[in-house]
């Protein structure tokens, strides 16, 4: 059952007003009929008394006589029967409340009489103390439209409001509530047939800076102080969090607990990232992530989500708890500049080629900072695994690990060793994952596989930030290469680092704020690549057991001037995608890679393309470790992702 709570307005008062004036000149235009002469100077009188009760009447007399009025001419009414022709809303099992104040109490009894002629089966009325004269009195309106909210969702009730009745701020205001608490609105435009869904804000919309400058709205006027007054902020905050509905998916208690008490701290570990000059790693990359997971939920499959992979109950509470965490917390790895004795702070690509395994050292760690003592010990593993293997390298099963003679595979599998005890090997052989029960075992591997899956989506725009600041961030990027430089003794290095040093300076000396663009795919960056700097260090810590200390200081300069050079085309590539939106239906799941166009600077077709191929990889991956899985025995019943991997498809749209 849903309920439809409707602001009622002056409308249909107007619009008897409109029937008569419209009438009254055309007559006048003739020769008056005595009985127009009462109608007028009722009228008159009525108007100049401003008793809208009486006006309402005395219309209503004249126009039925007249036959010139239906109720249907009623904002309310008509909005309504549109939502009844659209199949929205439902005349026998919906509820209707008529939200009105004092002064249209008369009418709205009008109204609810005419809606049950209707076939309306289940009307209300309910009083507001707000008057259009006295901002501050739309407190009143605010409250009693959260206290609806409230008792109606308590009631297991879906709330939808229509906001097309009464003056324009009260749509305005109705729209803001709907925004904050997630409710669908609708407005009927007049003159039109159509009934308007008013659209909630993009998924890049920052909800909690509303929250944050609510003691600044409240200075700015009076009817936002007002909402304020009428609200509490941390009850706004627990809402909304970063945007995505999370505590609505948990029952009171238990991990609902644990996320109140620490998304806020979960949300600011970015604020130590070691390695800036990459894209955005921050809140707003592990809320994009979640408001994937939605649209997922939100599309045309998205109710047999959680029954495709037989989840239900507590193991669905664990499922979603194991995803919103590591959706936050899988990429703090960036914060770690020291783990146990080894100090990384100098060494960028350290930090972001195995910030998987720098993860779980801080999950393990940091428990206390991280609110994490308060977890079991399976469910601080499950997490652990999660934020380790969400790496497209770590694979589920041996289908997809990788297996490499790579220095920098065998520095990781060293690594991982000595910070975390665990062997490189595939997720389903994970010394600790074994240890785990079957039920928890098959959750970690699901939630692992959609990680991998949103991490991979999140290519868009947005990780750059904005245009502005990708060009700032650029160009201090070049000067804190250039910086670099110059601590670099060219003497003591070997030709080819020395040759690789002399044409990145010389590159860097044409690049201004207005031409950051000139470095893009640039065979500086290409020339660096190959020049195989990280390779060297990550042979010497080998061979130095991990000793940093005796790494040449030329070499980590060298290597923290090739990891900053090599992120330009980084920025490139995500700065030419506008979005990226997954569809799930009948047909299957597509992905649609929505692009930018006529920006010289963001204009990328090869970095699209490279977004489209890594996108498929990652599927195709999943699809070999879903295929790996059917054919063992332990495992065979359990579905990775909730959609067919058969039926996945990626498509690019260009932008206009």
């Amino acid at each position: 059952m849903r309920v439809f709570i409707v602001t009622v307005g002056r409308s249909y008062l107007t619009n008897l007003e409109k029937k008569f004036q419209e009438k009254l000149l055309e007559v006048c235009a003739k020769q008056m009929p005595e009985r127009y002469k009462d109608y007028l100077e009722n009228y008159m009188n009525l108007k100049a008394a401003r008793d809208e009760d009486g006006l309402m009447e005395h219309l209503e007399k004249v126009c039925q006589t007249e036959k010139l009025f239906a109720y249907g001419d009623s904002a309310e009414i008509s909005t309504l029967k549109s939502l009844c022709e659209a199949n929205i809303l439902n005349k026998k099992s919906d509820r209707v409340v008529l939200l009105h104040n004092k002064a249209l109490a008369k009418l709205c009894e009008k109204l609810e009489k005419e809606l049950r002629k209707m076939g309306f089966e289940d009307v209300k009325s309910l009083e507001c103390d707000y008057r259009i004269e006295d901002l501050d009195s739309f407190k009143d309106l605010w409250m009693k439209l959260r206290d609806l909210y409230k008792r109606y969702t308590n009631e297991k009730m879906e709330v939808a409001i229509v906001s097309t009745g009464g003056y324009k701020l009260i749509t305005s205001l109705v729209y803001i509530f709907s925004l904050i608490y997630g409710v669908r609105a609708f407005y009927h435009h007049e003159g039109t047939e159509k009934v308007y869904d008013l659209p909630k804000l993009p998924v890049n919309w920052d909800y909690v800076s509303l929250v944050l400058q609510s003691a600044r709205l409240m200075g700015l006027s009076r009817l936002t102080q007002a909402i304020f007054e009428a609200e509490d902020v941390n009850e706004i905050k627990k809402r909304i969090m970063y945007g995505e509905p999370v505590l609505e998916r948990f029952p009171a208690g238990g991990y609902q607990d644990v996320l109140i008490k620490n998304l806020p701290t979960w949300q600011n570990l970015w604020i130590g990232d070691l390695i800036p000059e990459t894209v955005e790693h921050s809140k707003s990359h592990s809320k994009r992530l979640l408001q994937r997971f939605d649209i997922l939920l939100s599309s045309k499959m998205g109710e047999r989500f959680f029954e495709r992979l037989a989840l239900q109950g507590e193991e669905k509470e664990k499922f979603l708890f194991y995803l919103y965490a590591s959706a936050y917390l899988h990429d703090i790895g960036h914060t770690v500049f020291r783990a146990g004795t080894y100090d990384f702070s100098e060494l960028p690509e350290v930090i972001r080629e195995f910030h998987n395994v720098l993860t779980v050292w801080a999950l393990e760690n940091w428990k206390g900072l991280l609110g994490l003592n308060e977890l079991g010990p399976d469910d601080l593993t499950a997490v652990k695994l999660v934020s380790l293997y969400h790496r497209k390298k770590m694979g589920l099963t041996h289908a997809t690990h990788e297996r490499s003679n790579k220095v920098s595979k065998s520095f990781g599998e060293k690594l991982l060793r000595t910070l975390i005890g665990w062997r490189d090997v595939p997720l389903v052989e994970n010394e600790a994952f074994r240890k785990l029960d079957k039920s928890t075992q098959r959750i970690v591997l699901q939630v692992t596989a959609l990680l991998k899956f949103l991490d991979e989506l999140d290519v868009q725009a947005d990780r750059v930030v904005d245009d502005n600041y990708m060009k700032v961030r650029l160009y201090r990027t070049k000067i804190e290469s250039e910086h670099i430089i110059e601590k670099i003794d060219l003497s003591v290095l070997p030709e080819e680092l020395k040759d690789l040093v002399q044409k990145i300076k010389s590159t860097l000396n044409h690049i201004t704020l207005e031409r950051i663009e000139s470095l893009n795919g640039s065979s500086v960056q290409e020339l660096s690549k190959r020049s195989k700097v990280h390779e060297r260090v990550y042979e010497h810590l080998l061979q130095s057991n991990l000793d940093i200390s005796s790494l040449p200081e030329y070499l980590k300069l060298v290597s923290k001037l090739v990891f900053k050079i090599v992120q330009f085309d980084h920025f490139r590539k995500h700065a030419s995608v506008q979005a990226v939106i997954p569809l799930w239906d009948e047909a299957g799941l597509t992905v649609r890679i929505y692009t930018e166009h006529g920006n010289e600077l963001l204009s990328n077709e090869a970095g699209i393309k490279d977004c489209k191929d890594e996108i498929e990889k990652q599927i195709d991956l999943l699809r070999k470790d879903q295929e790996f899985l059917r054919q063992s025995q332990e495992f065979a019943d359990v579905d990775l992702l909730a959609f067919e991997f058969s039926d996945a498809k990626v498509e690019i749209v260009k932008g206009g």
